[in-house]
């Protein structure tokens, strides 16, 4: 039986964790991924599959698209960075757009007391007791 050979140029592991870096820091920045094609001059599918790891990103692209999200290169790194249990649950929180949305609402307000009677109410309302 033939093995079968991974083409060198292939996405793969790497890929999808550069994709999930830059679909976090574009949902961040509060951007779509229309609006990031636009600025790199492809299209929203384009980005789909750098987010999704099924397309590589060259270096020039990787340049581009830091650029666009006002970010570092650097940022971008995945080989040897680990990210923590909790690092992964706020990369999991934060994707979410209306989890984004509520954080900067809540970060809006100057008022402390006000912003834990908010949290505290979004508590029970979602059921979430504290202690």
């Amino acid at each position: 039986m033939a093995t079968k050979k991974s083409h060198p140029r292939a996405s793969g592991p790497a890929d999808a964790k550069l994709g999930e870096k830059i679909r976090i820091r574009r949902t961040a920045a509060g951007m779509s991924q229309a609006e990031l094609g636009e600025a790199l001059g492809v299209t929203f599918q384009q980005i789909q599959k750098y987010e999704k790891g099924a397309n590589r990103v060259s270096a020039v692209r990787l340049e581009q698209i830091a650029k666009a999200l006002n970010e570092s290169i650097s940022y971008f790194q995945t080989d040897g960075h680990t990210v923590s249990k909790a690092g992964q649950e706020l990369q999991t929180l934060m994707t979410d757009p209306i989890n984004l949305r509520m954080c900067r609402a809540l970060s809006g307000l100057d008022n402390q007391a006000m912003r834990y009677q908010f949290v505290r109410l979004v508590e029970s309302i979602g059921g979430i007791t504290v202690e």
